[in-house]
């Protein structure tokens, strides 16, 4: 065996390295930030009252007194599809999406309760529900869509003021990528 078994074994092990390897496709995934926190802005509570801001971003105050020049907003969240490295194909993904929010806060010697949550995505509900999003027509390697979130806080604590923002979180699920 000598010499032409170490041929064999180097002709086999340079066309083992000659032939194609299979490529594996990186799998799907989604990534969720929350670009912006819920900001109810900076106001005086006399006695106790509440503040709403919607998703389109409209605020309404009741028994507050609010400053001027503190930014008040709907939380901003943006959901990124990466299909890994798989076809250009137009694809439709399913996901699901759930927001996360402390229900009590105390913030700048306010304490309140946060509630009522909405989006302006359709059939979206509150805090710690799901909803269903779908991207649409998806053809590159990453796609997006974001969406607002606004919410209702009710203050009880009086004679104090400060300003409120309220983080945020939010989890997605692949459901179905067609």
């Amino acid at each position: 065996m000598g010499r032409a078994s170490e041929l064999t074994s180097l002709a086999i092990a340079a066309l083992a390295a000659l032939a194609p390897t299979a490529a594996f496709a990186d799998p799907a995934s989604v990534i969720v930030t929350v670009e912006q926190d819920l900001r109810f802005g900076r106001f005086a509570v006399p006695s106790g009252g509440s503040r709403t801001v919607t998703p389109a971003g409209a605020v309404i105050t009741t028994g507050l007194l609010p400053f001027p020049g503190e930014p008040t907003g709907p939380a901003r969240v943006t959901i990124l599809f990466d299909r890994g490295n798989e076809s250009r194909r137009s694809i439709d993904v399913l996901l699901q999406v759930m927001i996360v929010a402390p229900q009590n806060f105390v913030q700048g010697g306010i304490t309140g309760t946060l509630s009522g949550l909405a989006t302006d995505l359709a059939g979206a509900g509150g805090a710690g529900q799901t909803v269903t999003l779908t991207i649409s027509g998806c053809q590159e390697r990453r796609c997006s869509r974001s969406f607002n979130v606004g919410g209702r806080i009710d203050i009880t604590r009086a004679s104090s003021g400060g300003s409120v923002r309220v983080p945020l979180s939010a989890t997605a699920t692949i459901l179905q990528v067609k």
